[in-house]
């Protein structure tokens, strides 16, 4: 295992045993994903394979430039994740899926949360977007507004359109509340 203190605030560990890099900033630590450790480690071992039991330190330099990839990555991942102190967002009472793609274009359709949630017997009957000149006629039955509202995703397929030849568009609708 490798330990190099870059400053006060910054540390870079290497378990060469487990395969596991990890940067502390600040005390808060991080295991880096196998995307961001395999340049950081090409980084850190630049002097060649090291002997069994033995620790090898890297240049300061090459350090900091780890380093700083390192948090930059550390930078993302804390944008992108959330922490026990935010509040979740409301989900909405509705929500627009989009259509694969068929002729050259998509559809979306808007689903209301309390048909998912009251899953009426006769199911549910909406219009798409219109593109190219079109809509298409979007239906779920009872059983698939249940599967949805259990958490499956359920695939859905248009009613066809003649507009531009022949066509159906294809919806993956899934619980998003």
């Amino acid at each position: 295992m490798v330990i190099e203190p870059l400053d006060t605030l910054l540390c870079v560990e290497y378990h060469r045993d487990m395969n596991l890099l990890i940067l502390s900033i600040s005390g808060k630590r991080a295991h880096l994903s196998e995307e961001l450790r395999q340049p950081l480690r090409e980084i850190l071992w630049t002097k060649g394979p090291m002997n069994e039991g033995e620790d090898q330190m890297v240049p300061k330099r090459a350090l900091t430039l780890a380093a700083g990839a390192a948090f930059l990555a550390l930078l993302v991942v804390g944008l992108t994740s959330c922490s026990d102190s935010t509040t979740p967002q409301n989900p909405g009472t509705t929500k627009t899926f989009t259509s694969t793609v068929a002729n050259s274009h998509t559809h979306t359709v808007t689903i209301e949360k309390s048909d998912v949630q009251t899953m009426p017997m006769a199911g549910i009957t909406v219009t798409t977007s219109s593109n190219s000149a079109h809509t298409h006629s979007f239906a779920m039955t009872q059983a698939q507004l249940m599967a949805c509202n259990g958490g499956g995703m359920v695939m859905v397929m248009t009613g066809s359109s003649d507009v531009g030849g022949a066509h159906t568009h294809d919806f993956s609708i899934a619980k998003w509340f």
